[in-house]
């Protein structure tokens, strides 16, 4: 991300606060001199003194500054920074020293302790704690005192009476309070600047390791910044980005709408992105496009306002979403396939009894022509209609079965719940199996009405009915209950259908597998266990559930329990 380069580090911060440090000197200098030069005339044997001593001052701190522009802290530095570290503190000693001993000079030359420039060694206190450390400022402090006595002993000013030395003394205090105060103060601005540091790495370090682009832009729409994420999302360099439009991110429409869009909500407050987020499409910087999820926020900063763009791409989620659309429509496709499968199953073990239906009218039919051929005086109207009852009955049987096995889905119709039972148990009747067992219905007349393909739950109600029927194999007075009710739930009324049978029974072990695909407890060769599967993803797709009990021995129940259609009545 494209930041404006800050101090790395102690040795670029103490390097920052000594040339803050030389350009404050350039000042003192310059007063020295000029004031020296002022009071010519007041102090006529030592202004010649004063403007060497400024000149001197000036001189060196010319030196100090080319030696500051020279040691960059960044290119002496060693990797922990301690080389430039030791090098920026001994040029702050060197300055501090010849400072002392300036300052010192002209404190005997004006008045001693009692003068002005005694009182300039408390902000030179304060200038240097912000140097050095608070044991050092210490010494800065003792050397003050000592240089101060020095040059006072040597133009025999030196304190004589008991007053004056206590002054004196106070005066001492005064410097090391300034210190330990003044050290205080810089160590707490220290400890705030390196956490301000430290969470500020902690962020940059943050926003170039994200996999989110994050970009932020202006009330203009001019990019601030932009990680690197957002770099790579867009195929720009490191740095590209920064100061162009955001709209060239953007294809069109969107690049010619971003302006007035932006200009619209900075009037209105109207959001149609801001604080919503949705999918976008981007523009690479080859021209080529991108779906990205999109969400911006809006960041007062002072007195303005920028807006953080954070974006994600979605070319493998969409690629992803396409593959399993198209998975799941080729499972849909096998799925009606198995459905398929299951009904032409259903039809085989009707067979007999479809032969059987049919060749009853045709005997009939056979039998009454036969009679007519011998005696055609007969044909009147009551055979005719006798023979078009049984065509009748051959074209009823035909269509049943032809819907039955109809392999297209239709759409879904409401039904009421006792007419599919009943008129599947009517397509069942086919099935010879039946013939032993004993059928009982059970319907509530409010059983109610249910929106569903018909065909399709057809064959889920076939699938249960062959099921019991096969469980009541060899079983004693075969007893099958088909019953209908209906029940509350927290998402309304629900309809119930329930199979039931005496038969066998499931074993509790394999009770949670039955509606797993290729389950089943049939002997090989008899059965695919998929009946049941499909049944039950068929079950979902009405939004319904499916239930079942059993008990070794006993018999089992299904129970399917589909939402009832709240319409208007059918």
């Amino acid at each position: 991300m494209m930041f404006r380069d800050e101090p790395a580090g102690a040795a670029s911060l103490l390097h920052q606060e000594m040339r803050r440090f030389v350009q404050l000197r350039w000042c003192a200098g310059i007063a020295l001199a000029l004031g020296a030069g002022a009071g010519r005339s007041l102090w006529p044997s030592v202004w010649g003194y004063g403007m060497a001593l400024g000149g001197a001052v000036l001189a060196y701190n010319a030196a100090l500054a080319v030696l500051l522009r020279l040691s960059d802290p960044e290119g002496v530095a060693k990797p922990d920074g301690t080389r430039s570290r030791a090098w920026l503190e001994g040029l702050a000693w060197v300055q501090i020293v010849l400072d002392l001993i300036c300052l010192a000079i002209v404190t005997a030359g004006t008045g001693g302790r009692c003068g002005p420039a005694a009182g300039l060694f408390v902000l030179h206190m304060v200038l240097s704690s912000m140097l050095l450390s608070v044991r050092q400022s210490y010494l800065v402090a003792t050397l003050s005192v000592g240089f101060v006595g020095t040059a006072l002993l040597v133009t025999g000013q030196m304190p004589t009476d008991r007053a004056e030395a206590v002054l004196w003394i106070g005066w001492a205090v005064v410097l090391f309070a300034t210190c330990f105060l003044t050290g205080r103060i810089t160590n707490d601005a220290r400890r705030h600047h390196a956490a301000m540091r430290g969470r500020h790495e902690q962020l940059r370090a943050i926003l170039e390791t994200a996999i989110e682009g994050i970009i932020t832009i202006d009330t203009r729409g001019l990019m601030l910044s932009a990680n690197p994420a957002a770099e790579r999302i867009f195929g720009y360099l490191p740095g590209e980005l920064v100061g162009r439009r955001v709209n060239e991110l953007m294809p069109e429409p969107d690049r010619s709408q971003h302006d007035g869009y932006l200009n619209n909500y900075l009037r209105t407050r109207q959001a149609k992105i801001i604080g919503v987020g949705r999918e976008v499409v981007g523009l690479r910087k080859d021209g080529t496009r991108v779906p990205l999820d999109l969400s911006v926020s809006e960041v007062r900063v002072g007195q303005g306002i920028i807006f953080t763009g954070i974006v994600r791409d979605i070319t493998e989620r969409k690629r992803s979403e396409a593959e399993l659309l198209a998975m799941n429509r080729s499972l849909q496709r096998h799925q009606q396939a198995l459905i398929q499968n299951e009904k032409m199953v259903a039809m085989g073990q009707m067979a007999a009894g479809i032969v059987h239906e049919i060749g009853n009218p045709l005997a009939s039919m056979d039998t009454l022509l036969q009679l007519v051929k011998r005696h055609p005086e007969r044909l009147n109207a009551d055979a005719a209609a006798a023979l078009r009852e049984q065509v009748t009955r051959i074209h009823r049987i035909v269509h049943q079965l032809t819907d039955f096995a109809h392999p297209n889905e239709t759409g879904s119709e409401i039904r009421r719940v006792n007419e599919l039972v009943e008129s599947t148990l009517e397509m069942m009747r086919f099935d010879r199996r039946l013939r032993g067992i004993t059928v009982e219905r059970q319907f509530a007349p409010q059983a109610g009405e249910v929106k569903v393909m018909v065909h399709l739950f057809q064959q889920v109600l076939v699938n249960m009915i062959a099921n019991a029927v096969d469980a009541m194999a060899e079983v004693a007075n075969p007893r099958l209950v088909l019953s209908t009710s209906i029940t509350a739930s927290p998402n309304g009324p629900m309809a119930v259908i329930s199979v039931e049978d005496n038969g066998h029974g499931i074993a509790p072990e394999h009770l949670p597998h039955v509606f797993e695909p290729f389950f089943t407890t049939k002997p090989i060769g008899q059965g695919t266990g998929l009946g049941l599967s499909i049944s039950y993803s068929v079950i979902q797709r009405h939004g319904g559930e499916c239930e079942v009990e059993s008990q070794v021995g006993r018999g089992t129940t299904f129970r399917i329990c589909l939402p009832t259609f709240t319409g208007a009545p059918s």
